[in-house]
């Protein structure tokens, strides 16, 4: 059984959310909001 699956997959998500919002800071303003479109909102529900 995998019984620590749900909390893998959740603490990967977490991560994977917070490698998105560093990469957000870290592009030039004028690519935000594709971005934020493209990968942020996806990724922010």
């Amino acid at each position: 059984h995998n019984y620590d699956e749900f909390k893998t997959v959740t603490d990967d998500y977490k991560a994977l959310l917070l490698d998105a919002l560093k990469l957000n800071y870290l592009l030039p303003q004028e690519a935000r909001d594709a971005y934020d479109q493209l990968v942020l909102f996806p990724n922010d529900e």
